[in-house]
Order: C-alpha cells, then structure tokens, then sequence
C-alpha cells in the first residue's frame, strides 16, 4: 500500500501545469485537503515542489538523499577524533546527525573495542548519559578518518 506522500508525488509528476491541493485532493479522491497541504508543505522544504503563488504548486523533480548518511559518517568520525571524549549529543550536534544514527555508529564502536566509555553524567534532565572516549587516536585516524578521505570505508 502506497503513502499518500508517493500517491501524491507519483500524481504530480505527471502533470505539466500548476496545481492546488484542492485539484490533487479530487484527483485522488481523498476525504480533505488537509494531508495534500502538508504533503505539499513538506516537498516544499525539500525542494521537491515549489510555491508559485498563494495555494498554487509545481512539480520540480524528486531526488531522494538515500546518500546522506555516507557524508554524515565522516564527520561523526572527525568529530570523534578531534573531541577525543565525547557523549552521543556532542556527536550528533558536530557531524548535523539525528541521534539514533549517532547511537547505532557508536555501538558499532563500541563493538569494535575502537571507543570506550569511560564515565557518566548527567543531562537537563537529570538522566545519566555515557561519555565515550577514542582508545587509540592513531588507529582511530588510520581506521576511519584517514580511511574516509581516501575512500575507502574504514572499519565497516
């Protein structure tokens, strides 16, 4: 079963003028208009489509970022390197990464003996959060940092 975000976007592109929400609602025989004016709103941000006037939209192209994440990784692992110790957030904030991928990378660290976590403390919150720390700077670098700028992918 098909999204109304790919219902959309596969009925959009195939038109050649401006559209409104209100004709893509009728086209799909939606029940409101609501969800098209958020999907729209959404491709907006995107770059996906683009504003032409007030409730009028054209399609310009959809280019997924499945991508992203291999820029991300290299960063993470800079970030890493240079902050030598670190929490999950430090990470997530420096490389621009959501905080489940930075987790997932770290784990995967972790797996690998390359970080450690090295102590607590705790947040705004008052919850306890791991600071993590590199092992082995050097190796580190070789391994992942070194590694990404030569493209190879270091320790997959």
């Amino acid at each position: 079963m098909k999204t109304t975000a790919s219902r959309v976007r596969e009925h959009i592109s195939g038109l050649l003028s401006e559209f409104t929400p209100a004709e893509v609602t009728r086209d799909l025989e939606l029940p409101h208009g609501g969800v098209v004016r958020d999907v729209l709103k959404d491709m907006a941000l995107r770059g996906e489509v683009k504003r032409m006037e007030s409730g009028r939209y054209r399609y310009l192209g959809f280019q997924p970022a499945w991508g992203a994440r291999r820029s991300i990784k290299p960063r993470m692992y800079r970030a890493m390197h240079v902050k030598r110790a670190f929490t999950a957030a430090d990470i997530a904030m420096l490389a621009d990464a959501g905080m489940n991928f930075t987790s997932k990378v770290i784990r995967q660290l972790l797996d690998e003996d390359d970080i450690e976590r090295v102590g607590k403390k705790r947040n705004r919150n008052n919850q306890p959060i791991w600071i993590y720390r590199v092992r082995h700077l050097d190796r580190f670098y070789q391994k992942y940092v070194a590694a990404q700028r030569s493209g190879k992918e270091g320790g997959s």
